[in-house]
């Protein structure tokens, strides 16, 4: 697939500008693909045995307050495991499930695509009059991909334009999948020549 040039050209007519925001959007969503694609080949290669998994998992129920998968892993001693102490106000401590929400996924997406255009063109904002601000990009990106009639209970159906920005400006990004970001879009932009 060819990159699409930065903008269109000054002089094009309605068609080929609409035509140009498909072959963005085309494009983008390609490398998004690709980019998930290889996030999953390294959360494969580093997931843990799965012995240890399941050891994690009841672990974590029991920082939910669900003690018995933990006893029921471990039979022999279950009369001695005990719940954690409760936190404030009586509330056992929170625990993430190591699953980020939609609109904070799409919020490093938005980053990654910044980024790329940073590396493939030399610039990351477009004018405001494009319409084709990489959070926009990302929020038809998801919207394409996760129809809101099928996954309304996911949350996929609330990352807009306008969720993105709003979480962009408090979400901080793991160290770790920034630094995974930037190889994938120097292999990106050594794959295009640029």
């Amino acid at each position: 697939m060819s990159i699409p040039e930065w903008s269109p050209p000054a002089d094009a007519s309605l068609r080929q500008r609409r035509q140009w925001r498909e072959d963005v959007q085309t494009w983008i969503g390609c490398v998004l693909d690709w980019r998930t694609e290889i996030q999953v080949n390294v959360a494969n290669k580093e997931a843990p045995e799965a012995q240890e998994f399941f050891d994690q998992t009841a672990i974590d129920a029991a920082h939910r307050g669900n003690i018995e998968p933990l006893r029921a892993r471990y039979p022999h001693i279950a009369q001695f495991i005990h719940l954690p102490r409760k936190g404030r106000r009586g509330k056992y401590p929170r625990r993430s499930s190591g699953t980020i929400p939609p609109v904070e996924a799409a919020v490093v997406a938005a980053t990654f695509v910044k980024l790329l255009w940073r590396e493939v063109y030399g610039r990351r904002n477009r004018r405001r009059d494009d319409d084709m601000s990489a959070e926009a990009v990302v929020a038809r990106y998801y919207k394409d991909i996760f129809d809101a009639r099928y996954y309304k209970d996911t949350g996929f159906a609330e990352v807009t334009e306008d969720a993105i920005k709003k979480r962009a400006r408090k979400y901080r990004i793991h160290p770790r999948v920034a630094a995974q970001d930037a190889e994938l879009v120097r292999s990106v932009a050594a794959s295009i020549g640029r």
